[in-house]
């Protein structure tokens, strides 16, 4: 996944670079196109229902406090379904975006704070 961010900075979910916190929502059917690889999902909280559903394996999840659920986000339809009670999904995954960062760090590769390695 990720070993350099930009500004010399840290991801506190390397090796990931994104983090996204869902707090009591409920999504619509979507890929998320711009994901690299997949994302780690982590269900928090006292709720029931709220299954995860991956709509082209057929599966809906039925996930609790701590349960994780990995997949390919960007080549999955996924959702979730209501829930009673109080839910929060963690969400970890990288976004496509940082490939331009590894080919030239977006255009600053010459800038001295900015550490540049070239890929082979």
């Amino acid at each position: 996944m990720v070993d350099i961010m930009p500004l010399h900075d840290f991801t506190p979910v390397r090796p990931f670079t994104g983090l996204v916190i869902n707090i009591n929502s409920v999504t619509a059917a979507h890929k998320d196109r711009g994901d690299l690889g997949g994302c780690l999902v982590i269900s928090l909280g006292a709720y029931k229902g709220g299954e995860m559903c991956l709509y082209q394996p057929r599966l809906a999840v039925e996930t609790r406090n701590g349960d994780i659920v990995s997949f390919k986000s960007q080549d999955y339809i996924h959702f979730n379904l209501h829930y009673q009670g109080e839910h929060c999904s963690v969400v970890v995954q990288t976004d496509k975006n940082g490939l331009s960062y590894l080919k030239d760090s977006n255009g600053w590769k010459d800038n001295p704070w900015v550490l540049y390695l070239a890929l082979p």
